[in-house]
């Protein structure tokens, strides 16, 4: 018996096998189409008395289910509907959950979102042991809650406390830690988990989950006023966590404490209702634009086939070394990490130890896999072993003379098809590359800082590099798990740009009278992960200055760089990495150095006084977010890069600029070009030219059209982009 997505087969002994197969997708996808078909088919097997037990898998290799059709989320528009879809993912559950015979679910790979909640409506659960299985409802990352019974089935799976920390923080978890949880009922080798599956449903076996419900589990889900007082903690917890702007994790909480313990069908109703309202708000379309961005990067098809890149070079062994080290050692490549100083490698190679014991205690890896991280890094004072490498990471002090020497000393101990790549964070690769023989194959490869936790990588296209470069840094950055965004060999790149203007503007603003932390406490309320100050601080101070006075000297339009930084420093401040900047940090935390900021604001204001005015308040934000706004829209006139999709991404990975807002620009669409173009103009006679409305976005207001609306004007132009990326 076959469906369009899958296949069922019923052998002698009794036992059916339901294949899933989701055509023209690399996964399976619980789509509105998929939910039908199979309602359709459970309705058969319920009425199959010959069947005796029923064994599901996936027909596609590595992957069980990924969740339901993303696309479908984004799309809806009424609550309504996504309710009604709500109640047929309920009704095909319950087919799957009341099936008369036992059912088991063989997972090998990711079992995500409405997947999991397929899984948890069979009999049992039972997992391959591959590094590639990843099992959760992760629905509050789409802005939304799990809606096909997930909030009621798997307290009762897994205990109520633990599945209020799965559902509201939406986190994801292996074979080994769903045994450990009663997730799952087995974890078996993959070559075998069908065979054992089909075991199961023969003979009933016992299930080897070994969960211990503790006491106070036991007393919180038996006793309402203990589960009210957990939950108004965890609410607590979560309202600090997200400042409010995300309601999905709080709708998650009201769910599960109102339905623990409700009849059946309450408890669904509730769940629906609640989706339904979430899939329709702007939060919802926001995450899930950037989630479908960020994948349709990674998804990206190369121009030309890249070469495979099993060794690596990296030269320069500071805190960006080693953290490059690190995830490429995790990758299973082999590295060659090159420093003049054997204190900086010794250094580096205790960050890379340091981590992969932080990933042991989380139970990430055992201890086997971080040894063997370990001894994948090579390290050397001078050049032995460089001519093995496919690529090689330049990751030394930003100062372009000294990567231009290191580059012309690199080439003479490498072959002349490997590529050379920079991690610097603002200086021209074009420059870079004129220091060497056969510049095609010089490229940025910039990494954000801490590497194991950022996800992006901007990829710098020099004047002179080749597609071949291109091509393989591109694959090389996917196979390290980052999402790269490819951008011209332009000052700051694009990230560094945009939050090179943003923290000028946060400091011109302290100069005129702004105290630091109301200014960091509105960027915080606007979204952003923490305040300007707070974050120059994190960069290191040093580093901030730096690339300042780079984009002031590169760009004509840039504004002068503020001299709140230099004088912040006079006394070696560095930031968090110094213990002291515009903060001083602690083991407890950090607290605003009143003192030597007002001593240097004194300083760069030349005595000026600080009074504050209503209006400097109403328009500081705006100064902050539509600067960045005018300067992304210049980066598309220049080509820095070819997408708005691309300054979304970069923004939201790169900088954290809040997610439930969509992006830059998704942002600045929902104000519209119209409105934004006439603050920039107000913003430039009281700030500066440099917020002059960009000549594209005077083009946007003028036709009321949108940044998304210029992309699809582009697309049909004669001038197609590097990289011709597919539908999601």
């Amino acid at each position: 018996m076959a469906g369009a997505n899958h296949q069922l087969e019923f052998r002698k002994d009794g036992i059916a096998e339901l294949s899933l197969d989701t055509q023209g997708r690399s996964a399976n996808i619980l789509s509105s189409e998929m939910v039908d078909e199979l309602t359709r088919t459970f309705q058969r097997l319920h009425a199959m008395k010959e069947v005796t037990g029923l064994l599901i898998r996936s027909a596609k290799p590595k992957t069980f289910i990924a969740g339901a059709d993303v696309n479908e989320i984004f799309a809806v528009q009424d609550a309504n509907y996504a309710i009604q879809k709500s109640r047929q993912g309920h009704a095909l559950m319950n087919l799957v959950e009341t099936l008369p015979y036992p059912s088991v679910a063989a997972i090998d790979g990711p079992c995500l979102g409405g997947g999991m909640e397929f899984a948890l409506a069979c009999t049992y659960r039972i997992c391959g042991n591959g590094s590639n299985v990843r099992l959760g409802l992760p629905e509050v990352r789409f802005g939304i809650i799990p809606g096909f019974g997930g909030t009621q089935r798997l307290p009762k799976t897994i205990g109520f406390l633990p599945s209020v920390d799965m559902i509201v923080s939406g986190r994801i978890v292996d074979s080994r830690r769903a045994l450990r949880i009663g997730l799952v009922d087995d974890v078996v080798p993959s070559e075998i988990l069908d065979n054992i599956a089909r075991d199961w449903l023969k003979r009933g076996a016992r299930r080897r989950s070994s969960k211990k419900t503790p006491l106070w589990h036991r007393l919180v889900e038996w006793l309402p006023p203990a589960r009210h007082y957990v939950l108004k903690k965890v609410r607590e917890k979560t309202l600090a966590a997200t400042s409010g702007f995300y309601p999905a994790p709080l709708a998650a909480i009201d769910v599960l404490e109102e339905t623990f313990r409700a009849k059946k069908a309450d408890g669904y109703e509730v769940e629906a209702r609640r989706v339904g309202e979430l899939a329709a708000s702007p939060v919802s379309k926001s995450l899930i634009h950037i989630f479908l961005a960020t994948e349709e990067i990674r998804r990206s098809k190369l121009e030309i086939a890249p070469k495979p890149v099993r060794k690596v070079g990296i030269i320069g062994a500071g805190v960006m070394g080693g953290g490059i080290a690190h995830i490429i050692a995790a990758k299973g490549k082999m590295i060659r990490l090159r420093d003049i100083a054997p204190s900086a490698i010794a250094k580096a190679l205790d960050t890379v130890r340091e981590l992969n014991e932080k990933e042991v205690a989380k139970k990430r890896i055992d201890r086997r896999e971080a040894e063997n991280r370990y001894i994948r890094i090579a390290p050397t004072t001078d050049w032995t072993g460089f001519h093995r490498a496919d690529l090689v990471i330049e990751a030394v002090v930003e100062n372009l003379d000294i990567k231009k020497q290191v580059f012309a000393e690199l080439a003479k101990h490498v072959r002349n098809d490997t590529v050379l790549a920079s991690n610097t964070s603002a200086l021209s690769i074009s420059e870079i590359a004129a220091s060497v023989p056969h510049p095609a194959r010089v490229i940025g490869l910039h990494f954000f800082n801490p590497v194991h936790r950022m996800q992006l990588v901007e990829i710098v296209k020099g004047r002179e590099t080749g597609a071949p470069a291109l091509s393989t840094t591109l694959d090389f950055a996917l196979s390290m798990g980052k999402t790269p965004i490819v951008v011209a060999d332009r000052p700051g790149f694009l990230v560094n740009r945009l939050l090179g203007l943003y923290l000028n503007e946060a400091c011109r603003a302290a100069e005129e009278g702004i105290p630091v932390l109301e200014i960091d406490k509105m960027m915080v309320q606007f979204g952003m992960p923490m305040g300007p100050f707070e974050l120059m601080d994190e960069v290191g101070l040093d580093i901030a200055e730096k690339v300042g006075h780079h984009l002031a000297q590169s760009l004509p339009h840039f504004p002068k760089s503020s001299s709140l930084l230099t004088t912040v420093r006079h006394d070696g401040r560095t930031g968090k990495k110094g213990g002291k900047g515009f903060y001083i940090h602690g083991p407890k935390g950090k607290v605003l150095d009143e003192k030597a900021v007002r001593a240097a604001l004194e300083e760069a204001s030349n005595g000026r006084g600080f009074t504050m005015t209503t209006g400097e308040y109403d328009q500081l934000v705006d100064r902050m977010v539509l600067g960045m706004v005018n300067e992304a829209s210049r980066c598309l006139e220049e080509g820095v890069v070819t997408s708005p999709r691309d300054v979304d991404v970069g923004m939201v990975l790169g900088t954290g600029f809040a997610p439930f807002r969509g992006g830059l620009l998704a942002y600045a669409d929902v104000r519209g070009a119209r409105k934004i173009a006439d603050q920039l103009r107000q913003l430039a006679e009281k700030y500066g030219a440099h917020f002059r409305p960009t000549r594209l976005l005077e083009e946007l207001a003028e036709q009321d059209a949108s940044f998304a609306q210029w992309t699809e004007i582009r697309s049909e132009e004669t001038h197609p982009p590097q990289l011709a990326m597919p539908g999601v």
